[in-house]
């Protein structure tokens, strides 16, 4: 079968951005709702909660990523059994996966008061709100989210998108009316698992629409089992990991500083994490196009491809650390208050955390993914998670939230960053891994010398408040852009950058002239 795409792509990230533009607004209007008319401490328990269920989460042990990557070549060859059959086996390990997340959340609930040091509000039984975030949870498993692997499969991540963000508008609508009207916060969470249900209901109703001859029927062959057996065992320890990596700071947090502190970190998280998301969103739009690349580009053009859009994506990168840097604190000041303000230093280690984090993601999530590489990255995946955990609870006592963002800086961008270098250098790009490291340190150094003019220029505003935050969000436009564009313009991989986009907006056959030019 054959796909448009560049097409797919651009709508995939388009309707995609559109959706986290969603769940990035909303969201921070609920935030500001609760902090102000409750108390921080409701965010605490949401974000503790929420970091308690994506361990659960675990036990998907990326199985849904194993299937979606066989998906691949029948969906190509138009092989409508095998993607029958294929489906039938997710549908069937998705219910298996919800049952064990529900049966899990509810052996833990009564251990649920040791993962909070000190107080919680009087008036919330956190065991009946767990009780709906764990249906939230599980719901889509022992539903239809199979489904929604398949179009991302056929490259329609768009359609799931475009349905993810109507009920999200819904939902949020609703959650803003309950906690303005009735200030219930058991009313605001039950939302959560109701529009999770009505999402799976009609992704599966569009589904049948589009694709009304895949239905999950069928047995798997003996190759694809196997196939999936062997990206099962990589991909579960990398979801452990992973997983340990991503939320047990949020539980030490909770567990050490209490709710409050957890609060405050979660702040700083949301924004952190909705910055990374819109990457992501990106990263994953682009990910079955270059799996396609993979394999009918010659290995040249495949560098270029990848250099190309590694500046694209480090330029993004860059931009988007210097305003968190320049903007954090003057923001929360706004939103949150100065006592709910982190130190400059440790704002600097989140900042450098978000930079290597995303150059990290941008390996895994494109090449290295679309390569099913997942054995080759396993080791690092250990050693991060290991000595994350071990420096959370070494650091958090003396250091506080700041030990705890060291933490992850180190785990992720000094140990795993190198490491997924080194694996997309050595099985995918065929370049010296040394090479390839200096020449990422080297856009480091130019994100931190650019940086640090910017960061001078908004230190020296005389102004405090809204004005401060909007000139100081001005020079974030302008001084970092203009430099990337200045120092790279003659680039062959600016000009890569040049020419896809300038193809997006005449829609023309330049537009895709690098994935012809692959194949021959």
């Amino acid at each position: 079968m054959e796909f448009n795409k560049t097409k797919s792509t651009s709508k995939t990230f388009i309707f995609g951005l559109l959706s986290r533009m969603i769940s990035i607004l909303f969201p921070f209007i609920t935030r500001t709702i609760i902090i102000h008319k409750l108390s921080s401490e409701y965010l605490g328990l949401t974000s503790l909660f929420t970091s308690v269920l994506t361990i659960l989460n675990v036990s998907e042990l990326g199985i849904g990523s194993a299937i979606s990557f066989c998906l691949y070549k029948p969906i190509a060859e138009n092989d409508k059994d095998t993607i029958n059959a294929l489906l039938n086996l997710m549908r069937k390990v998705y219910k298996i996966i919800g049952t064990f997340i529900f049966a899990s959340g509810i052996a833990i609930m009564p251990f649920l008061k040791y993962f909070i040091s000190g107080s919680y509000p009087e008036d919330i039984n956190i065991h009946l709100l767990f009780l709906m975030y764990l249906v939230n949870a599980a719901v889509s498993y022992l539903g239809f989210a199979y489904k929604g692997a398949l179009f991302e499969a056929y490259q329609e991540g768009s359609i799931v998108h475009q349905i993810t963000a109507v009920v999200e508008i819904i939902k949020y609508i609703l959650q803003i009316t309950i906690l303005i009207v009735l200030r219930n916060y058991y009313w605001f969470a039950l939302m959560l698992p109701l529009s999770t249900i009505c999402n799976t209901i009609v992704t599966e109703k569009r589904s049948r629409q589009v694709h009304p001859d895949l239905v999950p029927r069928g047995h798997v062959s003996l190759e694809n089992k196997k196939i999936i057996k062997n990206k099962v065992f990589f991909l579960a320890a990398h979801s452990i990991a992973a997983t340990l990596t991503n939320s047990i700071d949020t539980i030490v947090i909770s567990g050490t500083l209490g709710l409050v502190a957890t609060a405050i970190y979660g702040n700083y998280f949301y924004v952190f994490s909705s910055i990374t998301t819109i990457l992501v969103i990106a990263y994953r739009a682009l990910k079955p196009a270059i799996g396609n690349i993979l394999y009918t580009a010659s290995l040249e053009n495949l560098n270029k491809t990848y250099e190309g859009i590694q500046l694209l994506f480090i330029w993004m990168t860059t931009w988007c650390a210097i305003s968190l840097q320049c903007l954090f604190n003057p923001f929360m000041k706004i939103w949150v208050g100065s006592d709910n303000v982190l130190s400059i230093t440790c704002v600097l280690i989140i900042v450098f955390y978000f930079w290597g984090n995303s150059v990290k993601l941008f390996l895994s999530n494109t090449f290295i993914e679309a390569a099913g590489l997942w054995n080759k990255t396993l080791f690092r995946q250990i050693i991060a998670a290991t000595l994350n955990l071990i420096l959370d609870i070494v650091l958090v006592k003396k250091f506080g939230i700041t030990g705890i963002v060291f933490a992850s800086f180190f785990a992720t961008t000094i140990i795993a960053l190198p490491l997924d270098i080194h694996v997309a250098c050595k099985y995918v790009l065929k370049r010296n891994t040394f090479f390839e490291i200096m020449r990422i340190l080297g856009y480091f150094a130019f994100a931190l010398t650019i940086g640090g003019i910017t960061f001078f220029l908004c230190e020296i505003i005389p102004l405090s408040g809204l004005s401060e935050f909007a000139v100081r969000g001005i020079v974030c436009v302008i001084i970092p852009n203009v430099a990337f564009c200045l120092f790279f313009w003659k680039t062959e991989s600016f000009k890569y950058i040049k020419t896809r986009l300038l193809g997006m907006i005449l829609k023309n056959k330049a537009f895709r002239y690098d994935i012809k030019k692959a194949r021959n």
